[in-house]
Order: C-alpha cells, then structure tokens, then sequence
C-alpha cells in the first residue's frame, strides 16, 4: 500500500507544534530548528553549556545525570540517554554538516523520532542529589 506521509499532529509535542504545521514549507530547516530547540530546552533545565551528544551524555547520564524519569531503571534510564546521543549522531550531525537530499517519507520519520526525544525530555524529572 501506498499512503501520503501526514505528520500526526494529535501525537506533536506542543513545543514543536510551529515546526509542525510549517513541516513541508521546509522539512531541512524544521528539522535543524527542532535539535537547536531541543539542546536550548535541556541547557536551560540543567545548566550544562555542553552542546549535542555531550549535553545529552551529561544531562541524562544514569549516574549522576541531572535529569532521569520516575520509574524507571537504570538500564532503561541509559536506553534513553543513548536515544538522544543516537538520534544526535545519526540524524543531526549529518544534517547540520551537509545539504541532504531525502524524500519526504525520510523528513517525516525523523520528525517524528525528534518529536519522541521531546516526548521523552517532557516527562523527565530533576534527578535527587544531581
């Protein structure tokens, strides 16, 4: 089957709703916009001047991290850090470095996984003792 890529609006974070509605104007820049937005939001949490993967490494790190999520394991606390510092490296990096050329479906998955990283950081709490 073949259906037209839609972004979910329902599922948007509400501080990427402006990049959602003006995605397929400029998915590149939405894109770039959303991981600078999402750096400021962390770095404005937890006082980290690091930027990327060394933010995200510091700021949700299991062990001492500023940030962390209720209930939830060490294992699955290191699974989110890698999360960021993942979708950082393979997506972001890349994007900021170079002109890429994607086809929408591409643009929208990774909207949609910078979106969860926002999800994710939303429901984080301030770690005890951090």
């Amino acid at each position: 089957y073949e259906f037209p890529p839609i972004v979910p609006f329902a599922l948007i974070d509400a501080r990427m709703m402006d990049l959602a509605l003006e995605f397929w104007k400029s998915p590149d820049n939405s894109l770039l916009v959303g991981y600078r937005r999402l750096e400021d939001i962390i770095r404005a949490r937890t006082g980290i001047e690091q930027h990327g993967t060394k933010l995200f490494s510091q700021a949700l790190n299991p062990n001492g991290g500023a940030l962390t999520w209720k209930d939830v394991d060490e294992g699955e606390r290191a699974g989110r850090m890698q999360l960021f510092t993942g979708t950082y490296g393979a997506h972001r990096n890349r994007r900021a470095h170079r002109e890429l050329n994607e086809h929408s479906e591409e643009f929208l998955a990774e909207f949609l996984l910078l979106n969860h990283l926002y999800r994710l950081e939303r429901d984080s709490i301030e770690a005890k003792g951090a």
